[in-house]
Protein backbone atom coordinates (compact mmCIF):
# COMPACT_ATOMS: atom_id res chain seq x y z
CA UNK A 1 0.00 0.00 0.00
CA UNK A 2 1.82 3.64 -1.04
CA UNK A 3 0.89 6.91 0.77
CA UNK A 4 -0.29 9.27 -2.12
CA UNK A 5 0.57 13.29 -2.27
CA UNK A 6 -2.21 15.25 -0.74
CA UNK A 7 -2.66 18.73 0.88
CA UNK A 8 -3.72 19.22 4.24
CA UNK A 9 -7.36 18.69 3.74
CA UNK A 10 -7.06 15.11 2.54
CA UNK A 11 -6.31 11.37 3.77
CA UNK A 12 -3.75 9.38 3.34
CA UNK A 13 -3.80 5.61 2.79
CA UNK A 14 -2.20 4.65 5.16
CA UNK A 15 -3.98 7.08 8.09
CA UNK A 16 -7.33 6.43 6.28
CA UNK A 17 -6.55 2.44 6.55
CA UNK A 18 -5.75 3.18 10.75
CA UNK A 19 -8.53 4.90 11.25
CA UNK A 20 -11.36 3.10 9.34
CA UNK A 21 -10.10 0.19 11.74
CA UNK A 22 -10.01 1.65 14.30
CA UNK A 23 -13.66 3.02 13.47
CA UNK A 24 -14.54 -0.47 13.82
CA UNK A 25 -13.71 -1.24 16.96
CA UNK A 26 -15.24 1.32 18.12
CA UNK A 27 -18.41 0.79 16.26
CA UNK A 28 -18.28 -2.47 17.95
CA UNK A 29 -17.34 -0.78 21.43
CA UNK A 30 -20.80 1.40 21.45
CA UNK A 31 -22.67 -2.11 20.83
CA UNK A 32 -21.30 -3.61 23.93
CA UNK A 33 -21.84 -0.69 25.89
CA UNK A 34 -25.52 -0.40 24.77
CA UNK A 35 -25.67 -3.85 26.02
CA UNK A 36 -23.55 -2.99 29.23
CA UNK A 37 -25.62 0.18 30.47
CA UNK A 38 -29.05 -1.72 29.53
CA UNK A 39 -27.80 -4.29 32.16
CA UNK A 40 -26.83 -1.93 34.31
CA UNK A 41 -30.21 0.03 34.02
CA UNK A 42 -29.18 3.11 32.94
CA UNK A 43 -31.57 4.01 29.98
CA UNK A 44 -30.14 8.01 29.05
CA UNK A 45 -26.91 5.77 28.05
CA UNK A 46 -28.65 2.90 26.06
CA UNK A 47 -29.94 5.57 24.25
CA UNK A 48 -26.82 8.18 23.62
CA UNK A 49 -24.82 4.65 22.80
CA UNK A 50 -27.38 3.51 20.44
CA UNK A 51 -27.21 7.29 18.68
CA UNK A 52 -23.75 7.20 18.63
CA UNK A 53 -23.38 4.17 16.97
CA UNK A 54 -25.37 5.51 14.12
CA UNK A 55 -23.06 8.16 14.36
CA UNK A 56 -20.27 6.02 14.09
CA UNK A 57 -21.82 4.24 10.87
CA UNK A 58 -22.05 7.72 9.16
CA UNK A 59 -19.01 8.87 10.22
CA UNK A 60 -17.22 5.62 8.55
CA UNK A 61 -19.31 6.23 5.72
CA UNK A 62 -17.82 9.14 5.04
CA UNK A 63 -14.09 8.15 6.01
CA UNK A 64 -14.86 6.17 2.69
CA UNK A 65 -15.37 8.94 0.46
CA UNK A 66 -12.38 10.73 2.45
CA UNK A 67 -14.66 13.83 3.59
CA UNK A 68 -12.55 16.51 5.17
CA UNK A 69 -10.38 15.10 7.11
CA UNK A 70 -9.66 17.59 9.79
CA UNK A 71 -13.91 18.12 10.23
CA UNK A 72 -14.42 14.46 10.58
CA UNK A 73 -12.05 14.22 13.19
CA UNK A 74 -13.14 17.42 15.17
CA UNK A 75 -16.75 15.85 15.21
CA UNK A 76 -14.97 12.72 16.57
CA UNK A 77 -13.08 14.12 19.39
CA UNK A 78 -16.38 15.79 20.88
CA UNK A 79 -18.22 12.73 20.55
CA UNK A 80 -15.37 10.63 22.09
CA UNK A 81 -15.27 13.60 25.01
CA UNK A 82 -18.81 14.00 25.45
CA UNK A 83 -19.10 10.15 25.57
CA UNK A 84 -17.13 10.07 28.24
CA UNK A 85 -18.28 13.17 30.32
CA UNK A 86 -21.85 11.39 30.43
CA UNK A 87 -20.57 8.08 31.33
CA UNK A 88 -18.91 9.62 34.12
CA UNK A 89 -21.86 11.85 34.95
CA UNK A 90 -24.11 8.74 35.31
CA UNK A 91 -22.48 6.19 36.82
CA UNK A 92 -19.23 8.12 38.58
CA UNK A 93 -15.60 8.91 37.82
CA UNK A 94 -14.49 5.22 39.11
CA UNK A 95 -16.27 3.87 35.62
CA UNK A 96 -12.91 5.44 34.16
CA UNK A 97 -15.00 6.64 30.96
CA UNK A 98 -13.03 9.21 31.44
CA UNK A 99 -9.64 7.84 29.89
CA UNK A 100 -11.08 6.99 26.44
CA UNK A 101 -10.42 10.55 25.81
CA UNK A 102 -6.67 9.46 25.69
CA UNK A 103 -7.31 7.48 22.63
CA UNK A 104 -7.61 10.39 20.72
CA UNK A 105 -3.79 12.18 20.67
CA UNK A 106 -2.31 8.28 19.75
CA UNK A 107 -4.89 8.13 16.62
CA UNK A 108 -4.06 12.28 16.16
CA UNK A 109 -0.39 11.82 16.19
CA UNK A 110 -0.74 9.63 12.36
CA UNK A 111 -1.20 12.44 10.39
CA UNK A 112 2.00 14.33 10.20
CA UNK A 113 0.16 17.53 8.61
CA UNK A 114 -1.49 19.36 11.49
CA UNK A 115 0.11 22.67 12.09
CA UNK A 116 2.16 22.93 15.32
CA UNK A 117 0.09 25.17 16.58
CA UNK A 118 -3.16 23.21 16.24
CA UNK A 119 -0.89 19.60 17.63
CA UNK A 120 -0.15 21.89 20.92
CA UNK A 121 -3.63 23.55 21.10
CA UNK A 122 -5.37 19.72 20.74
CA UNK A 123 -3.51 17.95 23.20
CA UNK A 124 -3.98 21.24 26.16
CA UNK A 125 -7.75 20.77 25.24
CA UNK A 126 -7.48 16.58 25.78
CA UNK A 127 -5.47 17.54 29.45
CA UNK A 128 -7.95 20.25 29.97
CA UNK A 129 -11.28 18.47 29.97
CA UNK A 130 -9.73 15.43 31.99
CA UNK A 131 -8.54 18.06 34.73
CA UNK A 132 -12.01 19.73 34.72
CA UNK A 133 -13.97 16.34 35.19
CA UNK A 134 -11.46 14.98 37.64
CA UNK A 135 -12.46 17.89 39.73
CA UNK A 136 -16.16 18.03 38.53
CA UNK A 137 -17.05 14.51 39.02
CA UNK A 138 -14.76 13.60 42.35
CA UNK A 139 -16.76 16.16 44.55
CA UNK A 140 -19.99 15.19 42.72
CA UNK A 141 -22.34 12.37 43.61
CA UNK A 142 -23.35 10.21 39.95
CA UNK A 143 -26.60 9.80 39.17
CA UNK A 144 -26.84 6.35 39.27
CA UNK A 145 -25.40 4.36 42.14
CA UNK A 146 -23.96 0.80 40.82
CA UNK A 147 -22.51 -1.71 42.84
CA UNK A 148 -18.79 -1.11 43.53
CA UNK A 149 -17.80 -5.03 42.17
CA UNK A 150 -19.73 -3.58 39.04
CA UNK A 151 -17.76 -0.32 38.85
CA UNK A 152 -14.65 -1.45 39.85
CA UNK A 153 -14.19 -3.85 37.09
CA UNK A 154 -15.84 -1.56 34.68
CA UNK A 155 -12.93 0.65 35.63
CA UNK A 156 -10.78 -2.29 34.80
CA UNK A 157 -12.18 -3.53 31.69
CA UNK A 158 -12.20 0.26 30.42
CA UNK A 159 -8.63 0.72 30.72
CA UNK A 160 -7.24 -2.31 29.26
CA UNK A 161 -9.50 -1.13 26.35
CA UNK A 162 -7.89 1.96 25.96
CA UNK A 163 -4.83 0.61 26.12
CA UNK A 164 -5.58 -2.17 23.61
CA UNK A 165 -6.77 0.62 21.13
CA UNK A 166 -3.55 3.10 21.75
CA UNK A 167 -1.56 -0.58 21.06
CA UNK A 168 -3.53 -1.32 18.18
CA UNK A 169 -3.24 2.20 16.84
CA UNK A 170 0.53 2.04 17.07
CA UNK A 171 0.39 -1.58 15.57
CA UNK A 172 -1.34 -0.99 12.52
CA UNK A 173 -0.02 1.72 11.75
CA UNK A 174 3.74 0.73 12.34
CA UNK A 175 2.57 -2.11 10.40
CA UNK A 176 1.52 -0.23 7.19
CA UNK A 177 4.85 1.44 8.01
CA UNK A 178 7.08 -1.38 7.88
CA UNK A 179 4.90 -2.52 4.61
CA UNK A 180 4.98 0.34 2.39
CA UNK A 181 8.90 0.72 3.73
CA UNK A 182 9.20 -2.25 2.00
CA UNK A 183 7.95 -1.85 -1.12
CA UNK A 184 9.46 1.62 -1.45
CA UNK A 185 13.36 -0.50 -1.06
CA UNK A 186 12.15 -2.88 -3.16
CA UNK A 187 11.14 -0.41 -5.63
CA UNK A 188 13.95 1.31 -5.52
CA UNK A 189 16.26 -1.39 -6.55
CA UNK A 190 14.27 -1.92 -9.32
CA UNK A 191 14.41 1.81 -10.48
CA UNK A 192 18.14 2.05 -9.44
CA UNK A 193 19.53 -1.48 -11.65
CA UNK A 194 16.97 0.42 -14.57
CA UNK A 195 18.73 3.83 -13.59
CA UNK A 196 22.15 2.09 -13.83
CA UNK A 197 21.07 0.51 -16.81
CA UNK A 198 20.32 3.20 -18.60
CA UNK A 199 23.03 5.69 -17.93
CA UNK A 200 25.43 2.80 -19.58
CA UNK A 201 23.70 3.45 -22.57
CA UNK A 202 23.78 6.87 -22.24
CA UNK A 203 27.19 6.55 -21.20
CA UNK A 204 27.76 4.59 -24.49
CA UNK A 205 26.06 7.24 -26.47
CA UNK A 206 28.10 9.84 -25.54
CA UNK A 207 31.14 7.97 -25.84
CA UNK A 208 30.31 6.96 -29.40
CA UNK A 209 29.49 10.42 -30.61
CA UNK A 210 32.51 11.89 -29.03
CA UNK A 211 34.24 8.91 -30.95
CA UNK A 212 32.63 10.05 -34.60
CA UNK A 213 33.20 14.16 -34.01
CA UNK A 214 36.74 12.68 -33.72
CA UNK A 215 36.40 11.03 -36.78
CA UNK A 216 35.28 14.32 -38.14
CA UNK A 217 37.95 15.90 -36.93
CA UNK A 218 40.30 13.67 -38.29
CA UNK A 219 38.57 13.83 -41.87
CA UNK A 220 38.76 17.31 -41.83
CA UNK A 221 42.71 17.48 -40.76
CA UNK A 222 42.79 15.11 -43.60
CA UNK A 223 41.24 16.72 -46.45
CA UNK A 224 42.87 20.25 -45.03
CA UNK A 225 46.32 18.57 -45.83
CA UNK A 226 45.64 17.80 -49.00
CA UNK A 227 44.70 21.70 -49.81
CA UNK A 228 47.45 23.90 -50.25
CA UNK A 229 44.76 27.29 -50.01
CA UNK A 230 45.49 29.03 -46.59
CA UNK A 231 42.54 30.54 -46.54
CA UNK A 232 40.35 27.44 -46.94
CA UNK A 233 43.60 25.58 -44.99
CA UNK A 234 42.40 27.80 -42.26
CA UNK A 235 38.65 27.52 -42.43
CA UNK A 236 39.02 23.80 -42.55
CA UNK A 237 41.06 24.40 -38.79
CA UNK A 238 38.60 26.71 -37.23
CA UNK A 239 36.02 23.83 -38.18
CA UNK A 240 38.10 21.54 -36.48
CA UNK A 241 37.87 23.65 -33.18
CA UNK A 242 34.46 24.57 -33.28
CA UNK A 243 33.83 20.33 -33.45
CA UNK A 244 36.39 19.87 -30.69
CA UNK A 245 34.44 21.70 -28.60
CA UNK A 246 31.52 20.08 -28.81
CA UNK A 247 33.56 16.49 -28.94
CA UNK A 248 34.68 17.75 -25.50
CA UNK A 249 31.11 18.25 -23.89
CA UNK A 250 30.70 14.42 -24.65
CA UNK A 251 33.88 13.18 -23.27
CA UNK A 252 33.44 15.48 -20.07
CA UNK A 253 29.86 13.85 -19.59
CA UNK A 254 31.49 10.75 -20.00
CA UNK A 255 33.19 11.32 -16.50
CA UNK A 256 30.19 13.04 -14.88
CA UNK A 257 27.99 10.43 -12.64
CA UNK A 258 24.66 12.63 -13.32
CA UNK A 259 25.10 12.82 -16.75
CA UNK A 260 23.17 15.46 -17.15
CA UNK A 261 25.66 18.58 -15.74
CA UNK A 262 28.86 19.55 -16.67
CA UNK A 263 31.60 21.68 -14.57
CA UNK A 264 32.27 24.64 -16.24
CA UNK A 265 35.39 25.40 -14.56
CA UNK A 266 36.76 22.44 -15.76
CA UNK A 267 35.60 22.50 -19.11
CA UNK A 268 36.50 25.82 -20.16
CA UNK A 269 40.29 24.89 -19.10
CA UNK A 270 40.65 22.29 -20.99
CA UNK A 271 38.97 24.41 -24.13
CA UNK A 272 41.05 27.35 -23.83
CA UNK A 273 44.19 25.13 -23.18
CA UNK A 274 43.94 23.18 -26.21
CA UNK A 275 42.95 25.90 -28.21
CA UNK A 276 46.49 27.29 -27.32
CA UNK A 277 48.38 24.25 -27.77
CA UNK A 278 46.74 24.03 -31.30
CA UNK A 279 47.55 27.05 -32.60
CA UNK A 280 51.24 26.56 -31.32
CA UNK A 281 51.56 30.87 -30.88
CA UNK A 282 55.18 31.20 -30.75
CA UNK A 283 55.11 33.08 -27.65
CA UNK A 284 53.56 32.49 -23.68
CA UNK A 285 50.07 33.17 -23.46
CA UNK A 286 49.05 34.25 -19.45
CA UNK A 287 45.77 32.61 -19.32
CA UNK A 288 43.90 33.81 -16.19
CA UNK A 289 40.51 31.97 -15.42
CA UNK A 290 38.05 33.08 -13.10
CA UNK A 291 35.07 30.82 -13.76
CA UNK A 292 32.68 30.23 -10.70
CA UNK A 293 32.31 26.52 -9.61
CA UNK A 294 28.84 25.84 -11.28
CA UNK A 295 27.59 22.72 -12.91
CA UNK A 296 25.83 23.34 -15.83
CA UNK A 297 23.85 21.69 -18.34
CA UNK A 298 24.53 20.74 -22.47
CA UNK A 299 22.18 22.90 -23.74
CA UNK A 300 23.92 25.67 -22.14
CA UNK A 301 27.16 24.73 -22.64
CA UNK A 302 27.11 23.31 -26.41
CA UNK A 303 26.66 27.39 -27.70
CA UNK A 304 28.88 29.01 -24.88
CA UNK A 305 31.53 27.04 -25.55
CA UNK A 306 31.51 27.98 -29.22
CA UNK A 307 31.19 31.49 -28.11
CA UNK A 308 35.04 31.17 -26.11
CA UNK A 309 35.77 29.15 -29.02
CA UNK A 310 35.14 31.58 -31.34
CA UNK A 311 35.98 34.93 -29.08
CA UNK A 312 39.74 33.08 -28.07
CA UNK A 313 40.57 31.53 -31.45
CA UNK A 314 40.42 35.90 -32.83
CA UNK A 315 42.59 37.01 -30.03
CA UNK A 316 45.38 33.73 -30.72
CA UNK A 317 45.22 34.85 -34.25
CA UNK A 318 45.30 38.52 -34.58
CA UNK A 319 45.51 40.50 -31.00
CA UNK A 320 49.02 39.50 -30.45
CA UNK A 321 51.08 40.16 -33.06
CA UNK A 322 52.82 43.12 -31.40
CA UNK A 323 52.82 42.20 -27.61
CA UNK A 324 55.42 39.57 -26.24
CA UNK A 325 53.24 40.16 -22.78
CA UNK A 326 50.29 38.18 -24.01
CA UNK A 327 47.27 38.13 -22.17
CA UNK A 328 43.17 36.12 -22.10
CA UNK A 329 41.01 36.65 -18.98
CA UNK A 330 38.00 34.69 -18.93
CA UNK A 331 35.37 35.34 -16.08
CA UNK A 332 31.98 33.85 -15.43
CA UNK A 333 29.73 34.48 -12.69
CA UNK A 334 26.08 33.82 -11.62
CA UNK A 335 24.53 37.93 -12.00
CA UNK A 336 21.28 36.69 -10.61
CA UNK A 337 18.99 33.64 -10.11
CA UNK A 338 18.14 33.31 -13.74
CA UNK A 339 21.51 35.25 -15.64
CA UNK A 340 25.14 34.56 -15.95
CA UNK A 341 27.71 37.12 -16.83
CA UNK A 342 30.79 35.83 -19.18
CA UNK A 343 33.52 38.32 -19.94
CA UNK A 344 36.49 37.66 -22.29
CA UNK A 345 39.44 39.98 -22.93
CA UNK A 346 43.06 39.93 -23.65
CA UNK A 347 45.11 42.90 -23.80
CA UNK A 348 46.23 43.04 -27.73
CA UNK A 349 45.68 45.42 -30.37
CA UNK A 350 42.01 45.38 -30.21
CA UNK A 351 39.40 44.87 -32.64
CA UNK A 352 37.92 47.17 -35.38
CA UNK A 353 34.36 46.63 -34.89
CA UNK A 354 32.99 47.29 -38.23
CA UNK A 355 34.97 44.97 -39.90
CA UNK A 356 34.86 42.40 -37.33
CA UNK A 357 30.82 43.01 -38.01
CA UNK A 358 31.15 41.29 -41.21
CA UNK A 359 33.20 38.29 -40.02
CA UNK A 360 32.00 34.77 -39.74
CA UNK A 361 32.77 34.49 -36.21
CA UNK A 362 31.20 37.45 -35.12
CA UNK A 363 27.99 36.30 -37.16
CA UNK A 364 28.49 33.03 -35.17
CA UNK A 365 28.97 34.83 -31.76
CA UNK A 366 25.37 36.42 -32.29
CA UNK A 367 23.64 33.10 -33.46
CA UNK A 368 25.01 31.87 -30.04
CA UNK A 369 24.45 34.51 -27.74
CA UNK A 370 20.72 34.50 -29.07
CA UNK A 371 20.28 30.98 -28.61
CA UNK A 372 20.95 31.46 -24.92
CA UNK A 373 18.69 34.44 -24.68
CA UNK A 374 21.66 36.52 -24.14
CA UNK A 375 23.20 40.26 -25.37
CA UNK A 376 26.75 40.90 -26.14
CA UNK A 377 29.02 43.96 -25.55
CA UNK A 378 32.02 44.08 -27.37
CA UNK A 379 34.53 47.06 -26.91
CA UNK A 380 38.19 47.58 -27.71
CA UNK A 381 40.41 49.04 -24.98
CA UNK A 382 43.75 48.48 -24.59
CA UNK A 383 42.69 45.00 -25.87
CA UNK A 384 39.43 43.18 -26.70
CA UNK A 385 36.44 42.92 -24.09
CA UNK A 386 33.64 40.81 -24.52
CA UNK A 387 30.58 41.12 -22.09
CA UNK A 388 27.87 38.47 -22.66
CA UNK A 389 24.94 38.33 -20.39
CA UNK A 390 23.09 35.03 -21.15
CA UNK A 391 20.04 32.53 -19.31
CA UNK A 392 20.97 29.34 -18.41
CA UNK A 393 18.82 26.75 -20.81
CA UNK A 394 16.86 24.54 -18.74
CA UNK A 395 18.39 20.91 -19.31
CA UNK A 396 15.86 18.38 -20.15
Amino acid sequence: MKDKLFSEYEWSDRFKFTVYNIGKLALLIHVVLILFFYMVKVPEMVGYNIISTLFFVLLMYLIRKEYNVRLIFLIASVEVVLHACLATYYIGIESNFIFLIFVLPSVFLLNPYWKTWQSYAYFLSIGVVYTLNSFYFRESPSKYQLDEQVIFYTGMVLVMIVGFMIFLVVFYYSKLVYVNDKSIREANKILYAKNEEKRLIIKEIHHRIKNNLQVVISLLRLQASKIDDKNVVEMFKSSQKRIFSMALLHESLLKEYTLELINAQEYFMRLVENLIDSYSVNKKIDVELDIENVELGMQTLTPLGLIVNEVITNSLKYAFANTNDAQITISLHKKNKQQYLLQISDNGSGIDTEKESKGLGTKLISIFVKQLNGTTEVFSDNGTHYKIVFEEIEHT
